[in-house]
């Protein structure tokens, strides 16, 4: 391919336009079709006779974990599905990429997962003031594996690569980094879980713009989910950095060191994706 392609210029291959990225109003549509599955799901696996077990009902954990874990997978393989024909329709496309996340991706994964967590605790002052979800989401292995492979899997999928990949295609870094991390807040309601999927999000969207690799996206979600995880099966899932540090100056100096980490890093992230460009066309073969 001849140098410069992309510029069209003298010597050079002209370059052919691609499939429209994801613009303002596919991004509301997209959460809406999230919103859609997921009341669908409900109604599918009802209509083959799945539904709620009530709180009494002898292994009432197991089972409803259970119960979550089928419609969780319903709704998100339906979600997916439906974005995926909702762009064939439309001329979208997001080119999702599970490249190999490359021979850095431990460290890369260690760094990130800091930064999630790090995040995490720099808006806990925040988050533990607002109302968490009071839903029980059940126990035993269908609860951790709904958590640590479904959700990151489906999540990034849709998030990360139908979103963020679509409306980079569109509008560059920056928009994509910030609006589907905000539909991702968005979807998970409570207003405790709103502040720190956000967070969350921001580190993870930026992984994916730098690194263009869903793999190395729905690890980093994995592990995050993990330690979550072990939190709550230890006791500990809604204890907090004061709570630990017995609401002495540790805490606030955690709190401080953590808040100065993430603004440094949400710097940087900026810096970075605001080089990214939008894709106007691809080089001709």
């Amino acid at each position: 391919m001849a140098e410069g392609s992309a510029n069209g210029g003298a010597g050079t291959e002209p370059c052919k336009p691609q499939a429209a990225g994801y613009g303002w109003s596919d991004l509301i549509i997209a959460g809406l079709i999230f919103v859609f599955s997921q009341w669908a799901a409900v109604l599918i696996y009802g209509f083959f006779g799945g539904s709620m077990p009530s709180a009494d009902a002898e292994g009432a954990g197991y089972l409803r974990g259970r119960y979550l874990a089928v419609v969780y997978v319903i709704a998100m393989a339906l979600c997916v599905t439906l974005l995926a024909l909702y762009g064939r329709i439309m001329g979208r496309s997001a080119r999702l990429t599970f490249r190999a996340p490359g021979w850095a991706s431990p460290i890369r994964l260690l760094c990130g997962y800091l930064l999630l967590w790090c995040f995490s605790i720099a808006v806990e002052p925040l988050s533990s003031l607002l109302p968490g979800r009071s839903d029980d989401m059940g126990t035993g292995g269908w609860f951790l594996l709904t958590s640590i492979v479904a959700a990151p899997i489906f999540e990034e999928i849709i998030f990360r690569g139908f979103l963020t990949g679509g409306m980079r295609r569109a509008y560059g870094g920056v928009a994509a980094w910030i609006w589907p991390t905000v539909v991702f807040a968005a979807v998970h309601i409570a207003p405790a879980g709103i502040v720190t999927a956000f967070a969350g999000g921001l580190v993870l969207g930026f992984y994916y713009l730098r690194y263009r690799s869903l793999v190395l996206v729905i690890m980093l979600h994995a592990l995050n989910n993990m330690t979550a995880c072990f939190l709550e099966v230890a006791g500990a899932g809604d204890v907090t950095v004061r709570d630990l540090a017995g609401g002495t100056w540790v805490a606030t100096a955690i709190y401080a060191a953590c808040g100065v980490i993430s603004v440094a890093a949400l710097a940087r992230m900026y810096v970075l994706v605001r080089r990214i460009k939008k894709d106007d066309c691809i080089a001709k073969e």
